[in-house]
């Protein structure tokens, strides 16, 4: 009788590093040769046994129904063939039909058409055995997956801006790769500001980081939490152990801002143009959208988007130009300087003192909560408190963390400002226009967006800005304006 000879692993990892398979085929070769079995085929499959799919397995039985005498399939046993009994009818059924005899050797089974119900029965315990072994692997790897995340752990490979490492003592973990770390910051930060688009980003990411990402992988980046501490998994978050790249509240501004473009398209958003979504029509209220022409020269126009109207079409550089000339008038009020940069130290003297105290208060109390976390884990490990105990104080614990952190994060990028803003107020309302042109996208939108109450262009082309009021501005800009690097 011909006989066809079927080994399995169940990945092709196992297939290249392991022995077990080269053993399977070995152990059959030799029974065939014991029963006087002629080999005409040999299987070396890497193939999931539980997979609903399995087209290796349905290639050896369609060749088994295309022959015209009765073949021996020989296996190791059983659950090198069957783990389920989804597959188990397809068996039975050329069995029945005289087209197949089944030899597993270590159950010493030999099942053909005359086989007796008993014989038929061990089959059957066979495939219970081998199906009760799958499922108890799989309890034991949910089991496995769940302490994990119970205990902050990263399950897969780790997000882009971190990596898969191995400590000294051999176990897996998840740690920040400072560079991709560094590229994810500025990502959040460039996109919230609405300086920047998908395709933006590719490009900025790519300029300074040398970095090729397609646009679907940097949305994907934009929406995951795990850069502000939490992982998702099945739909619900987790706090995690592998340190924070952004804050809760970049994250939120994110968010806010990708929801705005999905209520409102903007044409063209695609491209980094400084003023887009700054201006409007002063005719009908529309966004002035931008356009290049000639592939160099950047136009402002309305979008028209409330019907055809005489609109005037303005280049980049001439819109530059105004607000530049607009930026001239960020000047101190004659006569107010000392008392406006006095009242403005003082209030800030008094802001930084409770600043600080507020800024020390949060580092104890985050040192709190790091050692509360440390001795929870210990009396769980003590087998002092149970699992859902555990569990229950680490997520409140967690949340207590996550808001610390984020408050001190706040608390740093405010004492930042102020201590640029209080020493140079005087230089940088002098030299406004000047930083305006030598500073980024980015820092020029912040600027507008902090001086001018609205921007309108009306057909003359002229731009028509309204600004706050001198003592409002004076204190707005003091807090707010950068140097450039």
């Amino acid at each position: 009788m011909n006989a066809i000879i079927f080994g399995r692993v169940s990945t092709a990892e196992q297939m290249q590093t392991g022995h077990s398979i080269a053993a399977q085929i070995e152990v059959c070769r030799q029974y065939c040769k014991k029963m006087n079995l002629k080999i005409i085929q040999e299987h070396e499959i890497d193939e999931s046994s539980t997979k609903n799919n399995r087209k290796k397995f349905s290639a050896v039985l369609q060749f088994v129904e295309k022959q015209s005498r009765p073949v021996a399939l020989v296996v190791e046993t059983i659950d090198r063939l069957l783990r389920t009994f989804r597959d188990l009818p397809k068996i039975e059924i050329l069995i029945h039909g005289g087209q197949l005899e089944l030899h597993c050797l270590r159950e010493n089974l030999h099942i053909h058409k005359e086989s007796t119900s008993d014989v038929k029965m061990r089959l059957h315990m066979g495939v219970v055995m081998a199906s009760s072994y799958v499922n108890q692997l799989s309890d034991n790897v949910k089991r496995s997956i769940r302490q994990r995340i119970q205990e902050g752990q990263c399950i897969g490979k780790a997000p882009f801006g971190y990596e898969n490492v191995t400590d000294e003592s051999g176990k897996k973990t998840v740690e920040v790769n400072r560079v991709h770390a560094a590229a994810v910051s500025k990502m959040y930060k460039s996109y919230a500001s609405g300086a920047e688009s998908m395709e933006g980003l590719r490009a900025l990411l790519k300029s300074e980081f040398g970095l090729k990402i397609s646009k679907g992988q940097i949305d994907a980046i934009l929406k995951n939490p795990f850069y502000y501490g939490m992982m998702r998994f099945k739909g619900k978050l987790y706090p995690h152990i592998h340190g924070q790249i952004i804050s809760k509240q970049d994250f939120d501004r994110v968010q806010e801002m990708k929801a705005s473009h999905r209520k409102k398209k903007i044409k063209y958003r695609g491209k980094p143009f400084v003023y887009r979504s700054l201006i409007r029509c002063a005719a009908c209220g529309c966004s002035i959208t931008s356009e290049k022409k000639k592939n160099k020269f950047i136009y402002y126009h309305c979008t028209r988007a409330k019907g055809r109207h005489d609109a005037p079409w303005v280049r980049e550089e001439a819109v530059t130009t105004q607000l530049k000339e607009q930026l001239h008038g960020l000047k101190m009020p004659v006569g107010k300087s000392e008392e406006i940069l006095s009242n403005l130290n003082r209030a800030s003297s008094a802001s930084v003192r409770l600043r600080d105290q507020e800024y020390d208060s949060l580092k104890k109390q985050q040192t709190i909560i790091m050692k509360r976390l440390d001795a929870l884990y210990v009396d769980k490990l003590d087998e002092k408190i149970s699992e859902a105990e555990y569990v229950s104080h680490r997520r409140k614990y967690e949340i207590e963390r996550q808001e610390v952190y984020d408050r001190i994060h706040t608390l740093e990028n405010e004492q930042q400002i102020s201590l640029i803003s209080l020493d140079r107020l005087q230089v940088l309302l002098e030299q406004a226009p000047v930083l305006f042109s030598e500073s980024s996208i980015e820092s020029r939108r912040r600027l507008i967006k902090h001086v001018f109450k609205s921007l309108e262009l009306p057909e003359s082309g002229v731009l028509k800005a309204e600004k706050y009021d001198s003592f409002a501005l004076v204190s707005s800009q003091g807090q707010q304006f950068t140097m450039p690097a």
